[in-house]
């Protein structure tokens, strides 16, 4: 009867044992699966959007600055490769929005947003090319409508930098996550070892 119930001691212990390994191995797996999920996520959405995000704004840079410089000079050529660093800066909203992965309102947000900055891009070379033919001739109207040009081109600058720092803040808040659930992921192994041994 000794022998009986030593055996079955380990037996169970042996249960145990293989339980928790059992249990430590699937929970490895499920977990193992999210963080693949994680980084699938991260490199082919968050990541590629926040350097969409970042041409976007540089480009928009380029052609506010290609404005400005094309009125100063007087120069109309100028205007075209400002118009083309617009839409520059609008095909990078756009691709980044095509990304798969990227969650849908911020796809509809870059959609938009790309759309404003196309039209600013177009608005801009008539309105700045009209300030340069006027020369010294300027109308109020001509004055008026290149005051609203630049409080546009101001706010689409501002949305652009909220943009790019969201989309950033996405690809930090992801690999947080991922950051986080390796930890649970190893004293979660970590646990279930523990409890085998007792």
């Amino acid at each position: 009867m000794r022998r009986m119930g030593i055996t079955g001691r380990i037996w169970s212990s042996v249960a145990v044992f293989a339980g928790g390994a059992l249990i430590a191995i699937v929970t490895n797996q499920v977990q193992a699966a999210v963080g693949e999920q994680g980084l699938v996520r991260a490199s082919e959405a968050l990541f590629p959007a926040a350097q969409y995000g970042q041409e976007a704004a540089t480009a928009f840079d380029r052609m506010s600055k290609g404005f400005r410089d094309a009125v100063l000079v007087e120069d109309a050529s100028v205007l075209d490769q400002a118009a083309q660093d617009g839409s520059a800066s609008a095909d990078a909203l756009t691709a980044a929005a095509k990304l798969p992965g990227l969650a849908s309102e911020r796809s509809v947000t870059l959609t938009a947003l790309a759309a404003s900055v196309r039209a600013a891009a177009g608005d801009g070379k008539t309105t700045y090319g009209s300030m340069i033919a006027a020369g010294a001739n300027l109308t109020p109207e001509i004055i008026a409508s290149s005051k609203a040009m630049a409080l546009r081109m101001e706010g689409l600058q501002k949305q652009l930098g909220a943009t790019r720092e969201a989309l950033a803040a996405d690809l930090r808040g992801d690999i947080a996550q991922m950051l986080t659930t390796s930890i649970r992921q190893r004293r979660i192994s970590l646990g279930v070892f523990t409890l085998t041994l007792l």
